[in-house]
């Protein structure tokens, strides 16, 4: 549905509006959808806007929450993960990870944390390679492993392509999602919320919304949301940056985990779409939350720390990095000195017909978006049976930049309805921006005479988006930042 039309029908009393297009609000659109509830998602700006773009683009099991002792968190992420690889087969794909072993007692904890993932599994997936072999698996990490390797099981997304796919099957089953229409304020009645004002972005227009409930699934803004009805804890908000090279610099076939020497933090090292992804930090974010998030020179310098210590032939510098991205993920703040001890468990507060929820894993949207329902004392209006694949997949090439034309699949995008800026298109919809080191800018002329007229800009539009892009660019993605050290 056209967004001119979803705008004609917020008059109308909902079940349920969700506030946040992310992963987890995306969820709760899909879940209520499906009970036969009418449910309407607002964003404030483009859906998967936040961390639900810039994330590991991992679908796993957690294996490091094991060895904090989140027992069911892992269970519950290994069971998830298991069902969107059966049901987003497109979109969530499985992927072999390689982990080198520095020391023999390293070794036997693999072995015992690696033998409880796969029976919680219910498959046998990992394997111990010795030096010789494994060294064969990774020749270009050198001499640094030897005492062998494991390799295990997880699986690997797009998480922004996720989103929007679960936001469609929700709206597929009757809800609604618009995206640049900002909450304001609650509507009360007595004691209770009845609805929301939103304003409407790109018109200026403010919208009084009726609904039974409304959820806050903003985030790293839930706790300041939720603040205004009510008492909420404390949240964390945490950053993970990450590196994208291209693949014939850092050929990887393969993920694999490797551990800092300087503090035995666990990086991760993907193939992602024909480049090479290097994640992640896990630092306190101390930046304003309504700033884009980006990476600090020493974030990026300790990632290539790392690199440069398992894969000293390749001589990796920032000079060989295409894009960087960061993300915000929130946390409820138990006061560890270690942001990676913080647990990775969803919290959900209550106020008068006011819900918020944060924290969570991408891996465990739908069980989430299940228990924020179920805590809102909402139940269904109709059955509904989860089959394999029942919508229609998407078909987007597994790697856009490596086409000879790169317009086509920016084309059909544009023909979305729901883009409202160049980011939304080069960062979001397809992920040419972070392919190429100057962020696609250089091809912006020629972008312009094919998709102006899709997207209904006329000339001055046009060069307003094209500089706010520019500016989110270099502010946020840029592989200068990594430059910038003061």
């Amino acid at each position: 549905m056209k967004r001119e039309k979803i705008l004609q029908n917020l008059k109308k009393r909902y079940d349920v509006i969700v506030i946040g297009g992310g992963i987890t609000g995306a969820g709760v659109l899909h879940e209520a959808s499906k009970m036969g509830l009418s449910c309407l998602l607002i964003e404030q700006k483009d859906f998967a806007f936040g961390t639900s773009s810039r994330s590991a683009k991992l679908v796993h099991g957690g294996l490091r929450y094991l060895k904090n002792g989140q027992i069911m968190t892992t269970l519950n992420s290994i069971s998830e993960r298991e069902r969107m690889l059966n049901y987003y087969k497109t979109l969530v794909k499985p992927i072999q990870f390689l982990v080198p072993v520095k020391t023999k007692s390293f070794r036997a904890l693999m072995k015992v944390g690696l033998s409880l993932y796969d029976i919680m599994a219910w498959r046998y997936s990992h394997q111990y390679y010795d030096p010789q072999n494994f060294s064969m698996l990774i020749p270009s990490m050198g001499e640094n492993f030897e005492n062998g390797g494991y390799s295990f099981l997880d699986a690997i997304t797009d998480d922004a392509e996720l989103v929007l796919k679960v936001i469609r099957e929700g709206v597929n089953e009757g809800g609604m999602a618009v995206n640049y229409m900002q909450f304001k304020e609650v509507v009360r009645e007595k004691e209770s919320v009845t609805g929301i004002i939103a304003k409407d972005t790109i018109s200026e227009k403010i919208y009084k919304i009726n609904a039974g409930v409304v959820i806050n699934a903003t985030g790293i803004l839930a706790d300041k949301i939720h603040n205004k009805v009510g008492k909420s804890e404390k949240l964390r908000s945490l950053r993970g940056s990450h590196l994208i090279f291209p693949n014939w610099r850092f050929p990887v076939s393969q993920a694999i985990s490797i551990m800092h020497p300087r503090d035995d933090r666990p990086l991760y090292i993907l193939p992602w779409k024909g480049h090479t992804l290097v994640g992640t930090t896990d630092i306190d974010h101390n930046s304003p939350l309504n700033e884009e998030p980006a990476i600090t020179p020493d974030e990026g310098e300790y990632m290539l720390e790392a690199l440069n210590h398992w894969f000293s032939e390749l001589d990796l510098s920032k000079e060989d990095v295409l894009s960087t991205f960061s993300g915000v993920r929130s946390v409820v703040d138990s006061g560890k000195e270690d942001p990676s001890k913080e647990s990775r468990e969803h919290a959900v507060w209550k106020e008068d017909g006011f819900i918020s929820v944060t924290g969570g894993k991408l891996t465990t949207f739908s069980l989430i978006a299940k228990n924020v329902l179920k805590e809102a004392g909402l139940s269904k209006k109709k059955d509904f049976k989860e089959k394999e694949i029942n919508i229609k997949q998407d078909n987007k090439a597994e790697d856009n930049v490596a086409h000879d034309n790169v317009i086509d699949p920016l084309i059909e995008e544009a023909k979305d309805g729901m883009i409202m800026s160049l980011d939304d298109l080069l960062l979001r919809r397809t992920r040419i921006g972070l392919f190429s080191k100057d962020g696609y800018i250089s091809k912006l002329p020629e972008l312009k005479t094919k998709i102006q007229k899709i997207l209904g800009w006329d000339d001055k539009k046009w060069d307003i988006e094209e500089k706010i892009y520019i500016s989110t660019w270099n502010k946020a993605y840029s592989s200068k930042l990594l430059y910038n050290k003061k």
